[in-house]
């Protein structure tokens, strides 16, 4: 019997199929985070869109009779 660790080259067969399963896992769950991410995303998009739609906002003035406070320059 050899006293000394032994590496193997490469890995078994076994290890590798294992390591295999749990990359395609963490791949799955990562995917499954980002696509709940997503629908959060276009849940808000969409209830935001409600929101603005049902607020009644008169559309900006095309002609001001003066520029609003905070545009001037203090020039005349």
């Amino acid at each position: 019997m050899p006293t000394d660790p032994v590496t193997a080259r490469s890995v078994c067969s076994d290890c590798s199929a294992a390591a295999n399963a749990v990359r395609q896992q963490e791949a799955a769950a990562a995917k499954e985070r980002q696509d709940a991410q997503k629908a959060r995303r276009v849940e808000n998009a969409l209830e935001w869109l409600e929101q603005e739609q049902e607020t009644e906002t008169e559309p900006f003035p095309t002609c001001l009779s003066s520029p609003p406070v905070g545009l001037t320059t203090g020039r005349s």
